[in-house]
């Protein structure tokens, strides 16, 4: 289960969770959420805070970004079964091991950065294809937080990705150290999203099944662009064009 709160500035906001057997996605500001069995994007959640973006590099094996599948041991062990061993290198007071992991576009790699100091975490990895370098991805921060018994656990909160890609773009994301919080209880009712919370609900496996949707992970507008639509514009084509021949028609009369 998870619940994440996201949002572009003041213009986008929405939730998205994951029930335990469906996933959801409200929009505030558009008032329309969306239901599906399966997770209808790369990314559930539809944004990466730290935690990971610090291990999106393992997508490289044709993963998605869900964490459960960046997390499982065998999606794991498979990537790692073609890393090759690059070099020792020291960033910043971290000395890291280097491995070199095939990306997931044809011809491209993707070299990861391990910290001794840091129980081998990931903090650097970068995309490149060819000589080029595409994107990088730095962790700048990390928190030490204490779980049940004590055991301590490290998190990143703080990254650095740069996109090569046409433009060198820059983003930065953090998390506050003060709201983070691990293993807190909450009622699997906080899971939940009530359909009443929308004005337009759309169920995305029903949809797919009817073939109304355009594509299967159009998403950014709610599954909501129907074949429907398309069809209107033709009929409506259709008229206009009779319209004008028998208007042309009566003319030559």
């Amino acid at each position: 289960m998870f619940r994440g709160e996201s949002s572009f500035g003041d213009e986008d906001t929405w939730t998205s969770t994951y029930t335990g057997n469906r996933y959801q996605i409200f929009f505030k500001e558009r008032d329309t959420m969306s239901l599906k069995n399966t997770s209808a994007v790369p990314n559930p959640t539809r944004i990466m805070g730290p935690p990971m973006l610090a291990f999106s590099w393992l997508a490289g094996s044709g993963m998605t970004f869900a964490w459960s599948d960046l997390t499982a041991e065998e999606n794991i062990n498979r990537l790692f079964s073609k890393a090759k061993y690059v070099d020792e290198e020291k960033i910043g007071s971290d000395s890291c091991t280097m491995l070199l992991f095939p990306g997931v576009v044809d011809g491209s790699t993707v070299t990861v950065w391990f910290s001794k100091e840091k129980s081998c975490f990931p903090i650097k990895h970068v995309l490149m294809i060819g000589r080029r370098n595409i994107a990088e991805v730095n962790v700048t921060s990390f928190e030490t937080v204490l779980l049940d018994g004590g055991s301590p656990i490290l998190i990143p909160t703080g990254v650095k990705g740069t996109n090569n890609h046409n433009t060198s773009k820059v983003m930065t994301t953090s998390i506050v150290p003060n709201s983070l919080k691990v293993n807190q209880k909450y009622d699997d009712d906080f899971f939940t999203l009530p359909t009443t919370l929308a004005k337009t609900v759309n169920d995305i496996d029903e949809l797919e099944a009817a073939g109304l949707l355009e594509t299967p992970y159009d998403i950014p507008s709610l599954m909501t662009t129907h074949k429907r639509p398309r069809l209107f514009i033709i009929i409506f084509n259709v008229i206009v064009i009779a319209l004008i021949i028998y208007l042309l028609l009566k003319r030559r009369r």
